[in-house]
């Protein structure tokens, strides 16, 4: 279990006493101190009867007159009855006044005596059918009505203790209370709670290149890693402030920021430089011929485009940035943009005593999202077991939401496998997207088959058919119940050849013949059946007539 650091922190106090709310059974001028009803405790009154006759006859040859000895036992008698009477009528008034007391704190209990006034307490009779019954006040019985309501919240529960205070937790009664700051904390009870469930979802922090790292303040100070709102904000700032904006790296991040930075540029002059040590954008996800084409493309959006660039260090000269890469080449700037990828936030493995994947980083989860007893990671940092591709590690808003809501559902005992597979999407300007799921890695085999795009064959249209910025939000759940393949046709088109207009298209990523990941360039909507196919993973004959259940040659 972990423990909370903030004393400070809202709604990490916890009462001891009461652990949950109740009603306390009263007089009708007395209300109940306590709003609730999770559990209802009836109180029972004392109620004695005199039934048995208090009489007795002196033993024969008793010398003491019978008459004298009539009347001792008749005094005796009554001076008994009376004694009893009182004490049971003092006994009832100690019990009220114990009962009234009970949750009350020394001040409030002051408060009340000096206001309260001579009163008849209503007899309050014990139910005479209570479905559930426990004897006993402790945090068993307690544990047991919690249960029982949370099963069937309206019943009725019954508790019967010795103990006049209300069901409480025992062990912060020698651990927590006596170290706390609270000068009142013998009267509030509250304590510091101990969570018995935790989810961790620190995310990660952008990497930034180790020539930057080793540069000065000013060098640094002029760099923005792109993660939050404050970088967009600072960005958009800067962009209309300076001359020219180079950004460091050819993934998705950094591709989408140079289209983006370079249209805004059109109107402003500023020049926007993209440079990467991989051949063509998004080098590592698409297959080389779409790569080199996507690159072209990126290039008509006003983008100086240097792939095979590899930074060797960064300084300043005459007032600008001045970018040497290894192979001699130079570059001079007024900002640069690092998006060079993410680093998962595995701080608390050393002090939560969790292991981290040597080979993917974050933290090292089960199927379920679990990392050991009690403690879930979800999001980026989660480096989790796929039941279909092995073991993972995603940086994608989509996986971002599954995973949470998965580990949510686990953590209240769903025991649920992380099978859904995530997907993420991309734009390069108005014109060119594409959404992709499972292993979408350019260094595996591919088979791409492709056909001309249409006016409706954009991620501009696909975001206004569908009302929403964010296209993954309307299809997170949904899979294809069933899929039919059809028939070979030898017409079909096949592979389009390097040079051709790749309009739109699926991309089918192979492992051992098995289709394990399926890109969809300006196709959009048909995630649910692509995510279909890889959980099916079977073998296709014609990945061609594969293609034809994403409706590529309709017009």
């Amino acid at each position: 279990m972990l423990r909370w650091g903030s004393a400070a922190a809202t709604g990490l106090g916890q009462k001891l006493v009461p652990l949950v709310q109740t009603i306390c059974v009263r007089g009708q001028k007395q209300k109940s101190r306590f709003p609730g009803n999770l559990l209802q405790r009836w109180h029972i009154p004392v109620e004695f009867q005199m039934t048995r006759q208090m009489a007795s006859s002196g033993a024969s040859g008793n010398k003491i007159d019978k008459s004298m000895l009539v009347l001792i036992v008749g005094l005796s008698s009554m001076g008994a009855g009376a004694y009893a009477y009182m004490t049971v009528k003092e006994d009832q008034k100690r019990y009220d006044e114990r009962i009234s007391g009970l949750g009350l704190t020394p001040e409030e209990k002051e408060r009340r005596d000096s206001l309260s006034v001579p009163e008849t307490r209503a007899q309050i009779k014990a139910p005479t059918h209570a479905p559930f019954l426990l004897i006993g006040g402790g945090t068993a019985a307690f544990a047991a009505a919690r249960s029982i309501r949370a099963r069937d919240p309206g019943a009725r529960v019954l508790i019967i203790s010795e103990d006049p205070e209300l069901p409480y937790m025992r062990p912060p009664l020698s651990k927590e209370l006596w170290f706390s700051d609270d000068p009142n904390v013998t009267n509030t009870l509250r304590f510091k709670q101990w969570n018995e469930k935790c989810l961790i979802a620190t995310g990660g922090t952008p990497r930034n290149l180790s020539a930057i790292d080793r540069a000065g303040p000013e060098v640094k100070s002029r760099t923005t890693l792109f993660r939050k709102i404050g970088d967009y904000r600072s960005l958009e700032k800067i962009s209309r402030e300076v001359s020219s904006i180079t950004v460091i790296g050819g993934g998705f991040l950094g591709s989408e920021l140079a289209c983006a930075l370079a249209r805004k540029a059109r109107t402003l002059g500023t020049e926007v430089i993209q440079l990467f040590p991989e051949k063509g954008n998004m080098g590592k996800i698409l297959p080389e011929y779409l790569s080199n084409w996507t690159t072209e493309k990126v290039r008509k959006e006003g983008v100086k485009v240097m792939p095979n660039a590899v930074v060797q260090a960064v300084g300043v000269k005459s007032g600008k940035l001045l970018i040497k890469l290894k192979d001699g080449r130079k570059v001079e700037t007024d900002h640069i943009v690092a998006a060079v990828g993410l680093e998962p936030n595995v701080e608390l493995a050393k002090t939560g005593g969790l292991e981290v994947d040597s080979d993917f980083g974050g933290f090292r989860v089960n199927a379920e999202l679990q990392a050991r007893s009690n403690i879930w990671v979800a999001g980026d940092a989660a480096c989790f077991y796929d039941i279909k591709l092995g073991r993972r590690r995603v940086e994608h808003h989509d996986h971002a939401v599954v995973s949470g809501r998965l580990a949510g559902e686990n953590m209240t005992g769903a025991a649920k496998p992380y099978w859904h597979q995530s997907m993420f999407w991309s734009d390069l300007g108005p014109d060119v997207g594409y959404e992709a799921i499972g292993l979408v890695d350019g260094s595996l085999p591919t088979v791409g088959v492709f056909a001309k795009a249409t006016a409706k064959d954009t991620p501009k249209s696909a975001t206004e058919q569908s009302g929403t910025g964010i296209r993954s939000e309307s299809e997170t759940e949904s899979e294809a119940s069933d899929i039919d393949i059809p028939p070979s046709d030898a017409k079909t088109p096949q592979s389009l050849i390097k040079g051709e207009d790749f309009g739109k298209g699926v991309i089918f990523y192979l492992r051992d013949k098995v289709v394990v990941g399926i890109l969809l360039w300006n196709i959009f909507n048909r995630m649910p059946i692509a995510r279909k196919i890889i959980k099916d993973g079977e073998e296709h004959e014609d990945l061609n007539e594969v293609a034809k259940l994403f409706n590529i040659h309709e017009d």
